[in-house]
């Protein structure tokens, strides 16, 4: 008896699949918007200024960091927990800025763009940190995606670029962040 148990219990455990939201808790760090995350598939072709989220304060070493770091909180008059912003908004915002910039240094804006009104040296320092960003996102994210390769054609043999994906649902998390934001 005590045998049919113990196959049973391992039998039941074998065949539990963890859903996609399950696994995506494990392989990420905390997130308040981690409710939000939804995989779906898409194929690939060849803004920044949304609102904070609070991160509660028993979550905050789950992001390895400490009341010691000196961390933004809420303004009292709404709690005590800490006000951060989900990392993608600050992704889309440097690729933006890099995008502006490019732009702008082969003369393809009239005037200055909003985001570059700084000092040259500032404007490059932000670039520069916007690049090491994006580079250390992608490093991140490791997409091991093959990009197969197809041969002939005018140039030869080339990558192909349209290469089917599975993505979190980015308008689920846009609409999360206006649903459940936070003063900055």
């Amino acid at each position: 008896m005590l045998l049919l148990s113990l196959i049973g219990i391992v039998a039941i455990d074998l065949s539990h699949k963890p859903s996609n939201l399950e696994c995506a808790k494990q392989l990420s760090m905390y997130s308040p918007a981690m409710e939000a995350v939804e995989y779906i598939d898409i194929d690939f072709a060849a803004s920044f200024n949304k609102h904070g989220v609070e991160i509660p304060v028993e979550e905050i070493q789950g992001l390895n960091r400490s009341e010691s770091d000196h961390l933004r909180h809420v303004p009292p008059e709404i709690g005590t927990n800490y006000v951060g912003i989900l990392e993608v908004f600050h992704q889309l915002h440097c690729l933006n800025m890099i995008r502006m910039y490019t732009w702008y240094q082969v003369d393809k804006f009239s005037g200055i763009p909003d985001g570059l009104s700084m000092s040259p040296l500032k404007n490059r320092m932000h670039i520069d940190h916007c690049i090491e960003s994006l580079r250390i996102s992608l490093m991140c994210a490791g997409d091991v995606t093959p990009l197969l390769i197809r041969e002939g054609g005018p140039v030869g043999s080339k990558a192909d670029f349209n290469t089917h994906h599975r993505c979190r649902n980015f308008e689920k998390l846009n609409d999360w962040i206006d649903n459940n934001w936070s003063v900055l």
